[in-house]
């Protein structure tokens, strides 16, 4: 709708022009006075204005004036209305002020409504010219930037008439790319920038151009040439579109992915490389994907598994269905490297196995895998295993035999317990051959088949004997898990120890009752007693020596895995051709370094079991971190950190026996580590913590050594009998000796004190011993 503004002092005036000009299409606005119309004429736009020259404040030709002052305004086209002044100067000044037309009062009808229709039209067409040229504005400005964009992008770009396969237009990069001049390669054939290889740059263009013709769009890798016939690749993108001038055209987007091309086969190089690697391999490769779908298997895997055949890796490995409960390739797959052990039924071996996840070349992801066949070495540590739970069996039997007020049949309950335990047992008993009546007297029973039981298949029994004495049995049996020889063996073992202890207590009771009265006979029996209990220690010592090889084979681990591959590289190196005098030397001298270290491994332990003979100055410190560099895989073991804290300044020379010392803190350390294991196993879900802090009193005369754990503490009742001989917290499995020694060596040996405390949330044992004046050196 266009807008028709009219200025008159006169109401009356108003409503006649408002009569006049009516029409459906045409919005009429008054405005009384100059002011007004101004204002209106800024707040909307017009397409005439008839204004009256005679008003009050502001006659019309001001108002004019200040109109074509205004650039919104000023080509509005004004039509002056006057009732005087109608002479030639007056009707000119209206001219001059950009009047359109002027009329006199009154007006005519016909000619007013002639007038004001012409200027309508004009209007019209004006604001019609006005959109076209924005259009047309929009458009230049769109083709500009499209231009711009194409000159100044990353991409080669390339038109080409789809009817000829003529080259009409390439943007600055695409020139550059192909090292042409501007405008060089327009109207040459497309053809001209692919390059020979198995298809004739002339095949290649058909084929893409048949592809185009079909699906309208082509994407892939191009071997392209350039102007100096250096040959490139680049990876194009070529649409169909209509153009205006060339009908048909394809337009083709090239990016240079010569270097990807080039890492790709060097990557597939390594990779081939690999693969040759892991092919020789002793130790199985896996490779798969998301999907568990196995992509690759060395000959190792392919040697006991067989032939993949599409399985999936959990139906490979473990006949199953569905991916294991163990698996962990959502965390492979999410970044991190795993280590974990699996037991796969297929081989019934046991496999340490390293995970991580490698990326293709594709952008894909896959997961590596390396397993190696740990089953000997799980072997070995169920045999170590099954061995400590017979020492402690034994050490649990050796504390009953030791203590005056257990009986026989105590023991029987404790073999009969250990031996349930040992074997996994579900029924069993454990009997005593009465001496003078020969009858068999059961002392423990469990299950032993009640009425109605399934028969058992699984039976194992061993009799308890000394030379040709039988003293009693053992017998276990078992509703599904078959015997071993293993099993029996460790029962034959039990049942000598049950034997040895029936025999001693018989012994004492036999002791008991002759009293004084047969000192002979009760000598005799004293020095059974002392030959037994010279068995028992022999069997601890055995035991400490089966921890210390233990803890050699654990420090032996490392330097015999690095002299295998030594000699693994040896033979590799061999077979290449590449062994030369300089590098059997760099070998030999690798390998006697790994062979020095397990020597001096061997002399740390033996010196460490054998007692000093002279007082000697040591250093505190030193001593503990030699300690704990042979012993800390037992508190690893049990999860418990420990750590040794000093300060800067402090004083660690002392004199005394260096070895005595080590033990001490040894016996110490293990006193901890069994507080901390039993209140973990109350339920406790503490982390094991074993503080070392080395000091010096105020003075700097005395060595303060205090070795904290979080074991919960000693009990007030108890806490000063500790030190006491043959006093023990363990109950069963405690000596009472290990402390009560430490003091000995300390306080008597060695001039200085042990005492223990209660802290927050543990024990905490403090050594005094006087710093070494001589020398005092750190």
């Amino acid at each position: 709708m266009q807008n028709i503004l009219i200025v008159d002092d006169m109401v009356e005036n108003l409503l006649v022009l408002e009569t006049l000009l009516d029409q459906a299409d045409v919005n009429i606005v008054r405005a009384i006075n100059g002011k007004e119309a101004l204002w209106k004429l800024l707040s909307d736009e017009f397409a005439l204005l008839i204004l009256d020259v005679n008003m009050p404040e502001m006659n019309g030709f001001e108002v004019a004036n200040l109109i074509r002052t205004n650039k919104k305004t000023r080509t509005l086209p004004i039509i002056f209305i006057s009732a005087t002044n109608i002479d030639e100067a007056f009707v000119f000044k209206g001219y001059n002020l950009g009047a359109v037309d002027y009329l006199v009062k009154p007006v005519n009808d016909i000619v007013l409504k002639s007038k004001v229709s012409v200027f309508l039209k004009l209007d019209k067409q004006r604001r019609i010219i006005i959109d076209h040229s924005q259009l047309l504005r929009k458009a230049n400005e769109e083709l500009r930037l499209q231009g711009e964009i194409l000159a100044n992008v990353s991409e080669g770009v390339i038109l080409i008439k789809a009817s000829d396969g003529t080259i009409v237009f390439t943007n600055p990069k695409f020139e550059q790319m192909f090292g042409y001049n501007e405008g060089e390669l327009i109207g040459r054939n497309i053809s001209v920038v692919n390059a020979p290889g198995e298809k004739t740059p002339e095949e290649t263009a058909r084929e893409i151009q048949d592809s185009l013709n079909r699906n309208n769009v082509w994407r892939g890798e191009l071997r392209n040439i350039k102007k100096t016939g250096e040959i490139f690749w680049c990876y194009a993108t070529v649409s169909t579109f209509d153009h205006a001038k060339y009908g048909k055209v394809w337009i083709a987007v090239h990016n240079d992915i010569t270097q990807t091309k080039r890492a790709q086969e060097e990557v597939k190089t390594e990779r081939d490389k690999l693969k040759r690697i892991m092919e020789k391999m002793q130790d199985g490769v896996i490779i798969t994907s998301k999907e568990y779908d196995i992509e690759y298997i060395n000959d190792t895997i392919s040697k006991v598994f067989g032939d993949v055949n599409g399985r999936k890796c959990y139906e490979y490995f473990h006949n199953d269905t569905k991916p294991c409960q163990l698996c962990r390739s959502e965390e492979v797959f999410s970044g991190k490297s795993i280590v974990r052990e699996a037991y796969s039924p297929v081989s019934n071996k046991t496999y340490s196995i390293f995970e991580t996840h490698i990326n293709n070349l594709d952008g894909t992801l896959s997961k590596f895998e390396v397993s190696h066949d740990i089953t000997d070495i799980k072997n070995a540590q169920e045999i170590m295993k099954r061995e400590l739970d017979l020492q402690s069996a034994i050490a649990e039997v050796s504390g009953a035999l030791l203590s005056a007020d257990k009986s026989i049949y105590d023991i029987a309950q404790i073999v009969h317990k250990q031996a349930m335990k040992l074997t996994s047992s579900a029924h069993g008993f454990v009997s005593e051959v009465d001496t003078e009546t020969e009858e068999v007297i059961t002392h423990a029973l469990k299950g032993c088949i009640p009425s109605g039981h399934i028969p058992l298949e699984r039976f194992l029994s061993t009799p308890a004997v000394i030379g040709d004495t039988l003293i009693g049995q053992i017998a276990l049996a078992n509703p599904e898990k078959d015997y071993t020889d293993e099993d029996l063996n460790i029962i034959k073992r039990l049942a000598t120890i049950y034997a040895l202890a029936v025999e001693r207590k018989r012994i004492e009771e036999q002791l008991k009752n002759l009293n004084n009265h047969l000192g002979a006979m009760v000598e005799e029996e004293i020095e059974k007693r002392r030959t037994h209990e010279q068995m028992l220690i022999q069997q601890s010592k055995m035991a400490a020596m089966g921890e210390m090889i233990g803890l050699i084979a654990h420090q032996w681990k490392q330097p015999l895995n690095a002299v295998g591959l030594t000699i693994q590289d040896i033979r590799d190196t061999y077979e290449y051709d590449e062994l030369n005098e300089q590098y059997l030397d760099k070998s030999v001298e690798s390998m006697m370094a790994q062979l020095s270290f397990m020597s001096k491994t061997i002399d740390d332990f033996r010196n460490f079991f054998v007692p000093s003979k002279l007082k000697v100055r040591f250093n505190v410190k030193t001593a503990i971190e030699e300690l704990l560099s042979m012993f800390a895989n037992i508190l690893i073991k049990n999860n418990i950190k420990v750590s040794v804290q000093t300060d800067s300044d402090t004083l660690f020379s002392t004199f005394g026996y260096p070895n005595e010392f080590k033990q001490v803190v040894l016996s110490i350390l293990n006193n901890s580590r069994d507080a901390i294991a039993a209140i973990k196993t109350n339920g406790s879900e503490i982390k094991g913590c074993i503080t070392i802090n080395i000091g010096n009193n105020e003075g700097k005369s005395r060595v303060i050594v205090l070795i904290g754990d979080n074991g919960g503490g000693i009990a007030d009742d108890i806490i000063g009998k500790i030190f006491e001989p043959y006093f023990s917290t363990k109950e069963t499995d405690g000596t009472g000796i290990g402390l009560y020694m430490s003091k000995t060596i300390i306080e008597t040996n060695m001039g200085g004190s042990l005492t223990v405390r209660n802290i927050s949330g543990g024990a905490e044992f403090v050594i005094s011993l006087d710093v070494y004046t001589v020398d005092p050196g750190k």
